[in-house]
């Protein structure tokens, strides 16, 4: 995606938050079912800042999470988890707004995990990385 390049330029002009950002945009989405799907891995030598992720988990019984895991793909933390013990029914939606933005660094991925078959775990997720 194309880099932001309408922010004031002298920083010493910042006011506030920063209107935009000097590196490359982030707009992603994945899936899973009965498996861990990486949705995005953060690129060498950058730190990726998430701002949003609108995460779904459902039609079926089990475990849909998102998880933040390091370059060895240990889980460091999970961002939403959604539990269903029916095999029928409208997925469950969790979105999130981070302000100011998390950082993830380099070589860590945002993954998403299904724990069972038919059991379908989604997420987009919007943010950058420089």
């Amino acid at each position: 995606m194309a880099k932001m390049s309408f922010r004031e330029p002298n920083q010493v002009l910042w006011y506030g938050s920063r209107p935009a950002h000097r590196g490359a945009q982030i707009a992603k989405d994945a899936q899973a079912s009965d498996s861990t799907v990486i949705c995005h891995t953060v690129s060498a030598g950058k730190t990726f800042f998430l701002t949003k992720f609108i995460f779904s988990s459902g039609w079926g019984a089990g475990l849909g999470t998102l998880v933040v895991r390091n370059a060895s793909d240990v889980p460091q933390y999970t961002i939403a988890s959604l539990q269903f013990s029916s095999a029928a029914g409208a997925p469950g939606v969790t979105p999130g707004f981070f302000n100011p933005p998390l950082e993830i660094p380099a070589g860590w991925d945002l993954a998403v995990i299904s724990s069972a078959a038919g059991h379908i775990a989604n997420v987009f997720i919007h943010g950058w990385e420089e």
